[in-house]
């Protein structure tokens, strides 16, 4: 006889409640900030049509990313990121790419495509090709984050590869977009590097667990469904491709 046939006690029952997924989201997890995206109306051209992608890349609502973030409904809530990809490699849900990423939410908190997930605790270095403009401002594409706990560098190289320096040639402010500059600046026209600390920004691209609900108390003749945390592969911002959203919106 074999040993399962033995077994004279069923299996412990399990119960996927969300205040236990929740619970872990919030111990193991970061702090982000998730901000809703909704697609982008604007297409250029005489003839427009809902289906039409013609789309402008210099759009002055989305700044051509197709769609628009809506800053005012930004909430801030746990997030457990994992397996961060680092190389191409076939996954649950296709092809990850470099710096893809799983992210969990808790269940008071619902994404959907496109939405962008700044990760608040963190700051890491973004790369900028910026060309200078005719005043004394000009606008990264992220904003600045001064984090003391990190030793992030912020350095600024022109065309000639003059180095400029943060306090005395120009000023950025935490949470800001804009490099004001002094006297001392690049020439007008100009294209130049800039290094700086930024927020770790993702994109959503798809969403793993989209309509996992959990019905309370299966005895009652009613029973009500509470959504489980959502599960969506993230890509960072500046990596996420343009096609996808298109497609996806």
């Amino acid at each position: 006889m074999s040993n399962r046939s033995k077994r004279s006690t069923p299996p412990p029952k399990v119960l996927l409640t969300p205040e236990n997924f929740n619970r872990l989201i919030t111990d193991h997890g970061s702090f982000v900030r998730v901000t809703p995206s909704i697609v982008c109306p604007r297409r250029s051209g005489d003839f427009v049509e809902v289906d039409s992608t013609n789309h402008d890349l210099n759009c002055p609502l989305c700044q051509g990313i197709l769609a628009i973030d809506v800053e005012d409904e930004a909430v801030e809530d746990y997030c457990f990121i994992q397996s961060v990809k680092l190389d191409k490699d076939f996954d649950q849900a296709g092809i990850f790419d470099v710096k893809d990423a799983l992210a969990s939410f808790r269940n008071s908190v619902r994404v959907s495509y496109w939405y962008r997930i700044e990760m608040l605790d963190f700051a890491t270095e973004y790369n900028e090709l910026i060309k200078r403009g005719d005043g004394t401002e000009d606008i990264l594409r992220y904003p600045y984050c001064s984090c003391p706990e990190v030793n992030n560098k912020t350095l600024i190289i022109d065309h000639y590869g003059n180095r400029f320096v943060l306090g005395n040639d120009f000023q950025l402010e935490d949470g800001s977009r804009s490099i004001v500059w002094s006297s001392n600046k690049p020439k007008t026209g100009k294209l130049y590097s800039v290094l700086y600390p930024v927020l770790p920004t993702f994109r959503v691209l798809e969403l793993m667990h989209e309509t996992r609900n959990y019905y309370v108390d299966l005895r009652r003749p009613e029973r009500t469904p509470t959504p489980l945390p959502q599960q969506a592969h993230i890509r960072w911002d500046f990596l996420a491709r343009k096609e996808g959203s298109d497609r996806k919106l």
